[in-house]
């Protein structure tokens, strides 16, 4: 039986989920809807960035049905973003273009975190994807239009491949991710689950003539109240094509509770944000 907070939590997803499918039929004309042909591909030769993460990073921790559910999902939203194409101006919606992650359209349960637990749901590991989207969009410095933070560390740094809290969590529909395109070009996006990994890559019709470097400064971890949480900035920085430094700026002031045993000493304190 759901407490009244759950209760009171649900009410409030459904609300937000209403008027964002108001604002969806609103605004149609401004997401990315197109899907490329591969005569379209041809003309996307060159690799703006790619990424790719590891499917399952602690196969001695996973619950292998949970996991197995995770790889379907990411399969189904894969199907839906691969060959989107996004043209100047046009914004990338996560949830308008994988849609509703419904057991009918073949979704399966997943782990989600809630109420600092991770539970089975529907859809659930779907965040995998758009911290990949996420990640990629950083490195080709597109404008982000809506992100939400994870608000916990869940893990060890098993294999870790990007900085402490560089993702982005989403919850249908409430809480999306999407990514203006402000380039001069359009862009491919193709997205492939394969055996291992997920791997992702943004395709253009010429080079960029610019490269960007997330960095990560002030990290570490501290203790209040008898809790453990972790802390950083990351920062994008811009260079030409001659390697000079065009601009720098601030993408995120993190503060996450850890929720798992950190082995190293963790001094009392207060983050320094």
């Amino acid at each position: 039986m759901a407490t009244l907070g759950e209760a009171l939590f649900e009410a409030k997803v459904k609300y937000h989920q209403a008027r964002r499918t108001l604002r969806w039929l609103r605004d149609r004309h401004r997401f990315a809807r197109t899907r490329a042909t591969e005569e379209q591909l041809a003309e996307f030769p060159v690799v703006a960035f790619r990424h790719a993460s590891t499917l399952i990073r602690d196969p001695a921790r996973a619950e292998q049905d949970l996991q197995h559910g995770k790889v379907r999902n990411l399969r189904l939203a894969a199907a839906r973003l691969d060959r989107l194409l996004i043209r100047p101006g046009e914004i990338l919606s996560f949830w308008f273009t994988v849609g509703a992650p419904t057991r009918r359209r073949g979704f399966e349960d997943g782990l989600e975190l809630r109420n600092r637990q991770l539970l089975p749901s529907v859809g659930g590991g779907l965040c995998q994807m758009t911290n990949l989207l996420y990640w990629m969009a950083l490195h080709l410095d597109l404008e982000i239009v809506e992100h939400h933070r994870h608000t916990y560390d869940l893990f060890p740094d098993h294999e870790r491949r990007l900085p402490f809290a560089s993702g982005a969590t989403v919850l249908y529909n409430y809480r999306d991710l999407q990514l203006r395109n402000n380039l001069a070009q359009p862009l491919a996006l193709r997205v492939e689950v394969g055996a291992e990994e997920l791997e992702g890559r943004f395709l253009v019709r010429e080079p960029l003539g610019f490269s960007v470097e997330i960095v990560e400064t002030d990290h570490g971890f501290f203790r209040r109240e008898g809790r453990t949480w972790r802390t950083n900035r990351l920062w994008r920085r811009v260079r030409d094509a001659g390697g000079t430094v065009v601009r720098e700026g601030l993408v995120a002031r993190n503060l996450c509770e850890v929720l798992y045993e950190v082995s190293e000493e963790v001094p009392e304190g207060e983050a320094a944000l």
